[in-house]
C-alpha cells in the first residue's frame, strides 16, 4: 500500500543524509519504526520535536500522550432520519456554515 506523508524539509534532509550514510532506505526505516510501534501499544513519545525551516534548528516540546484516535472506544451511533430529503437538508446546512465561515474569515460579515 502506498501513502503520502508530509515531512518538514529540515527533517527530511537530515533523515536522507543519515540513511545514505548507513546504506539503508527511508522506506525501510519507516516500516521498521511503524512495526516497532505496533508491537509496543503502551509506547508513546516523551517529547514532541518540531523542525522549523525558517530557523533551521530543532525545538523540543512536551507532548501529551496519544489518544490512539479513539479506535478502542465504542462508537456512538447518531440516530436520525435517513431519507434523501433529510440528507440533502443536512448537506445544505453544512454548506451554509462553511460559506458563512469563509465570509467571516474574509471580513465580509
Amino acid at each position: 500500500m502506498r501513502t503520502t506523508i508530509d515531512i518538514p524539509d529540515v527533517l527530511y534532509k537530515a533523515v536522507r543524509s543519515r540513511t545514505a550514510a548507513e546504506g539503508t532506505t527511508l522506506r525501510y526505516i519507516t516500516i521498521s519504526l511503524l512495526g516497532d510501534w505496533m508491537q509496543r501499544p503502551d509506547w508513546h513519545p516523551q517529547m514532541r520535536v518540531e523542525y522549523t525551516d525558517a530557523e533551521s534548528e530543532v525545538k523540543a516540546k512536551p507532548k501529551p500522550r496519544l489518544k490512539c484516535f479513539g479506535i478502542l472506544k465504542p462508537k456512538k451511533h447518531i440516530n436520525g432520519p435517513h431519507d434523501m430529503a433529510s440528507i440533502r437538508e443536512s448537506i445544505a446546512e453544512g454548506r451554509k456554515k462553511e460559506y458563512a465561515e469563509l465570509m467571516a474569515r474574509r471580513g465580509f460579515v
